[in-house]
């Protein structure tokens, strides 16, 4: 009896996340640069995937994995990027985000370019309809880009400008 209670009360919570839960598609725009670098931002390409799972009517958890081709007008970098975004929803169109980012590099132009950075992105996403939303977000490098350690501490920042399709 205790269980039929708790799914009757569970129902209409469930039924929320199933209609706002998905994945789907992350493509658009760059504009990255170097913390230190008096040259002019490289614009790249961003594509991937994503899930929004939301564990409140309020809040969802947004894993994304992207390619994304990032650097300045001098070095350009490949990353896949993984990140784990927590979405806030003010409206059901509107919502802001705060998304911590891993970022393996797969490619670049310069060969003492670490491996891996980190960053953190805080961003905004608006929903056209159920299936199309529109994103902005700024990514701050949290960690050195080069190596050695007596390097210049460089860290990359990236503007993105994304476009979110619901598959």
């Amino acid at each position: 009896m205790r269980l039929l209670l708790l799914l009757i009360f569970m129902a209409p919570t469930l039924v929320s996340w199933a209609q706002t839960s998905g994945g789907g598609l992350k493509a658009g725009l760059n504009f990255s640069k170097f913390n230190r670098s008096a040259s002019e931002s490289r614009i790249g390409l961003h594509v991937g995937g994503y899930y929004q799972q939301m564990v409140h009517e309020q809040f969802g958890l947004v894993p994304e994995a992207l390619l994304s081709l990032e650097g300045d007008d001098n070095t350009s970098f490949t990353n896949l990027n993984i990140a784990i975004g927590l979405r806030y929803f003010f409206i059901k169109e509107l919502s802001a985000e705060l998304v911590p980012q891993l970022g393996f590099v797969l490619g670049d132009e310069n060969t003492n370019a670490k491996s891996l950075n980190f960053s953190i992105g805080l961003g905004a996403m608006y929903q056209l309809n159920a299936k199309v939303g529109l994103g902005a977000r700024y990514y701050s490098g949290l960690t050195n880009l080069y190596e050695p350690v007596n390097a210049p501490n460089i860290k990359n920042n990236t503007f993105q400008l994304s476009s979110y399709i619901k598959l």
